[in-house]
């Protein structure tokens, strides 16, 4: 809780409508995290190209970062839907919202807190009332504290990775790490990186995050790589952008870490997304 508080003193959170109505044709969005409030209708929802889940009825959807996705609506019903962006500001760059899960699913109820406050935040937003801001930037404060705590409690996100991102020396190399995964990352430049010492880096990397640097920098292109398999990338193409000169290396990755080739991951995951039925 410690973490939490203290990534909310660093961080202003603000929340922005940047459409309201009904859905006609497909949307995309990307450049910040989105808060999506479906009132009625059925859509389906892709994010980084792959089909992540159809809702077909009220309920709240939060893509965290900013990564690109799309909505369409599906069948003859229209849809009505409320889109907002979730973005902050800080005096230091972070990656905390790219260390949630792609998305929350929310279906609106009375017993749940997150699409309550959710709904309440996008009222506000819509209203022309007495206190607006006021109001806004308290409720945007507790509906990313909200976030974060369910993240955590459902181990959604580990706890360490908010310290780390909450860590004025290890959460420059880690930003740099998911952002340039294919740059040559050792303990020499990840260590220059922090302005720390290799053992000094080395020991707080541990302790910190439950793993060296060098398994972290590959899970981290592991992910990656399966962002870009779900996307139907080249193999020759994934392995320059996550940092193997070969495709051969990055095969012997995906076996030693998961047990199989990346195209047998890309059937699995693939016949996996087929099966998924809306929420």
């Amino acid at each position: 809780m410690r973490v939490l508080n203290g990534i909310m003193a660093q961080h202003t959170f603000t929340t922005k409508i940047e459409y309201q109505g009904n859905l006609s044709g497909p949307r995309h969005f990307g450049k910040t995290g989105q808060l999506h409030f479906l009132e009625k209708g059925n859509v389906r929802i892709l994010i980084q190209g792959k089909q992540v889940i159809q809702v077909d009825r009220p309920a709240i959807v939060i893509v965290p970062a900013a990564v690109p996705h799309m909505i369409e609506s599906i069948g003859d019903l229209p849809v009505k839907m409320i889109n907002a962006s979730i973005s902050l500001s800080t005096s230091q760059d972070s990656f905390i919202f790219a260390a949630l899960p792609d998305y929350f699913y929310f279906q609106l109820n009375p017993e749940c807190k997150i699409s309550c406050t959710a709904k309440w935040l996008i009222g506000e937003i819509t209203e022309q009332r007495f206190a607006r801001q006021s109001m806004l930037d308290k409720l945007t404060d507790i509906f990313v504290l909200q976030i974060f705590r369910f993240a955590i409690e459902e181990g959604l996100i580990q706890q360490q990775m908010l310290t780390a991102a909450h860590h004025p020396l290890l959460s420059r190399v880690i930003k740099e790490v998911h952002q340039f995964p294919a740059t040559n990352w050792n303990l020499n430049n990840m260590a220059k990186k922090a302005a720390m010492s290799r053992t000094r880096f080395a020991k707080s990397f541990k302790e910190i995050l439950g793993q060296t640097p060098k398994d972290y920098v590959t899970d981290i292109r592991l992910a990656k790589a399966q962002q870009l398999l779900l996307a139907d990338k080249s193999l020759n193409f994934i392995a320059s952008e996550v940092g193997y000169e070969h495709p051969s290396a990055l095969t012997r990755i995906f076996k030693k870490k998961l047990g199989q080739t990346p195209r047998q991951w890309l059937k699995l995951s693939q016949k996996m997304q087929s099966q998924i039925q809306p929420l």
